[in-house]
């Protein structure tokens, strides 16, 4: 009976140790995928992020760039000279004793209907009756 009782033990004790090993590696291997899926979707945050960024740094550079004009022109309107260049351009205003010159496109002429003749007509007209 004592020897039954440490066969068993020892069979018990194999079967363990044939076992725990793979649950361990199962488990390691789900925590791996586990850790690569949130890698993964780190990797996509960022790739967002990074064209976020590209697109506000563009937004950011065209505002600016609006911004420096809308300045200039500020200033411009700041001078005699440039609130008279606005009106000008605004109302066609021009100054006391300038004149205007109107360029007029060439007028084509119009063409005339042609008339639709006969075959009876057309066989007279090409004999000169």
């Amino acid at each position: 009976m004592i020897y039954s009782n440490t066969i068993k033990k020892r069979k018990r004790k194999k079967f363990l140790w044939f076992i725990i090993p793979k649950i361990v590696l199962i488990i390691l291997i789900i925590s791996v995928g586990f850790m690569l899926k949130i890698v993964w979707f780190m990797h996509k945050k960022s790739e967002i992020a990074k064209e976020k960024e590209e697109r506000l740094l563009n937004e950011y550079r065209t505002l600016k760039d609006k911004k420096d004009k809308l300045e200039e022109q500020v200033e411009n309107l700041n001078t005699k000279r440039g609130r008279e260049a606005a009106l000008r351009k605004k109302f066609n205003l021009g100054k006391k004793g300038e004149g205007l010159i109107v360029i007029l496109d060439k007028e084509i002429p119009k063409k005339q209907p042609i008339e639709k003749k006969s075959v009876f007509q057309s066989i007279k007209n090409f004999f000169g009756f």
